[in-house]
């Protein structure tokens, strides 16, 4: 069956399709990943303890600068929550822009 599968994944390729067929799966399975990692972050990292910077004259109430969002963790595969909160909005962005693609081409 698996077999079956691989060799109907490779006819699309045409040129070296064992290489091509490989290197593809791996972009989407380090893509999906990645994306899984951004979508879970508020569920995978812990409440963070860093005290917020009293530096600033002028406080942005609807900036977030805790210094708990540049810090990189393991669990998120090197990002930081800053990188995993970006990676969610851009996955929102592609999602929402293939819909508007699909009803915009629909017939009427």
């Amino acid at each position: 069956f698996i077999r079956g599968l691989w060799d109907r994944f490779k006819s699309n390729f045409r040129h070296n399709p064992d290489k091509d067929a490989l290197i593809y799966l791996s972009v989407v399975v380090v893509a999906a990943v990645v994306s899984l990692v951004c979508i879970l972050e508020p569920f995978l990292v812990p409440e963070c303890e860093l005290p917020s910077p009293t530096f600033f004259p002028f406080k942005n109430l609807k900036y977030d600068d805790s210094p708990c969002r540049r810090l990189r963790y393991g669990v998120l595969l090197g990002l930081t929550r800053l990188d995993a909160d970006i990676g969610r909005r851009m996955l929102v962005a592609i999602v929402l822009a293939a819909l508007i693609g699909y009803e915009r081409r629909s017939p009427e």
